[in-house]
């Protein structure tokens, strides 16, 4: 960084002395050249001052002779089987996470009315959750903090590369709540919840430099989404036990767009926003154990799906970045990012109930398709749909290979 400091200050002053030999000079041709070289030499000075972004300035002929140089952002790699820059970046985190359970079935009288008052909201989190619990804080907002991982290779030419990133949280929502089905089970519950995100992209880009600081780029590629959900709850004077497990996962295109501008050289600040679409898969299961004893072995009931629930979503990305350049080799940045996603319930299946007890199995058939016959209306016929949003504040650190 100071060696392009010092290239900056003797294009500046060869440049000045350029501009006194042209004020000095009687023929008029001459001035306009001595003019153009001191232009071109004070242009150079701004380009040697911000070599180490990816902005890669235009070579100038004058006279037959280059004034400025196609300079690089980092050093190429050091390995001999890769061509180009290779930056490998990790982040992390503060913020929250906004989940919605959809449809509000508790704000509908008639289906209270039609569930005989034994279905309570489900969870925020998950596509179902255990029938007989419900938390006494009702919570939609979680403090979160994702960790990143990006891995950028850009071409030789500085013109187009691949990335890949990979973000992920792992929320711990446990409660103290209470049961609110059947009067013979009311009474505290202690549930242990766990709810973990990730999501991956892999992209082409394709970068478009407007001026010597200014770089518009295209994003293309795919997005991926990996969700579960464990809730387990244990109401100590029912004996009874309930234990939910959850896996997601879908996949879409991801289209986006960037820019980016370079302040003096060091600090660059980067704007863009991201649109996926795409379709996934929810496979989920409960086991209710229930009235077990000294001498006595519990009465269960364990549901599993046939086929799973499938889904589709759409959702976008906004985020802004500030990096600062420490040396040829480092660099970090502090940013905000902002997502939604918005997601519809397209089709279930029958699940298969398991259990020792014929009036158990009644029991939860009944209870299933009463909920999913709410729930499945996620996003038609005028219900909201269910969404998630991530509020975050990032800090980065990126190493240059």
């Amino acid at each position: 960084m100071e060696s392009s400091e010092v290239k900056a200050v003797q294009y500046d002053r060869e440049a000045e002395e350029l501009e006194k030999k042209a004020n000095l000079e009687q023929d008029p041709i001459e001035q306009e050249r001595l003019r153009n070289l001191a232009k071109f030499r004070r242009q150079d000075a701004a380009i040697s001052r911000q070599k180490h972004f990816y902005n890669p300035p235009k070579m100038k002929i004058v006279d037959g002779r280059d004034f400025g140089e196609i300079d690089r952002p980092f050093p190429r790699s050091h390995s001999s089987g890769i061509k180009g820059m290779v930056d490998f970046t990790l982040g992390y985190g503060s913020g929250d996470f906004i989940s919605s359970p959809g449809g509000e079935f508790q704000k509908n009288p008639y289906l209270i009315f039609a569930a005989n008052a034994e279905f309570i909201p489900r969870s925020s989190l998950g596509y179902d959750n255990i029938i007989n619990y419900n938390s006494v804080e009702n919570r939609t907002v979680y403090g979160i903090f994702p960790r990143n991982l990006r891995i950028r290779y850009t071409d030789e030419s500085n013109v187009f590369g691949f990335m890949y990133e990979g973000r992920g949280f792992i929320l711990d929502s446990s409660y103290n709540g209470f049961a609110s089905a059947d009067i013979s089970s009311r009474g505290n519950a202690i549930v242990d919840s766990e709810y973990r995100y990730f999501e991956s992209k892999f992209s082409y880009f394709y970068r478009e430099d407007w001026s010597y600081d200014k770089t518009f780029t295209l994003i293309l590629g795919l997005r991926t989404q990996n969700h579960s959900y464990m809730e387990s709850g244990l109401l100590p004077n029912a004996r009874i036990f309930n234990d939910y497990t959850e896996q997601y996962f879908g996949l879409g295109p991801n289209i986006g767009m960037n820019y980016s501008q370079n302040f003096f050289g060091v600090f660059v600040f980067t704007a863009g926003l991201e649109l996926t679409v795409g379709g996934g898969v929810i496979d989920y299961e409960t086991l209710v154990l229930r009235d077990a004893g000294i001498n006595r072995p519990a009465n269960f009931s364990k549901m599993t799906m046939e086929d799973p629930v499938l889904v589709s979503y759409i959702g976008g990305e906004f985020y802004t970045k500030f990096e600062i350049l420490i040396n040829e080799k480092n660099r970090f940045g502090i940013g905000l990012n902002y997502h939604d996603f918005n997601r519809i319930t397209e089709n279930t299946s029958t699940p298969l109930y398991l259990s020792n007890d014929f009036r158990q199995i009644q029991s939860d058939y009944t209870r299933y398709f009463i909920r999913n016959l709410i729930y499945n209306e996620d996003g038609k016929s005028g219900n909201p749909t269910r969404y998630s949003i991530m509020r975050t504040i990032n800090l980065e650190y990126t190493y240059v290979f």
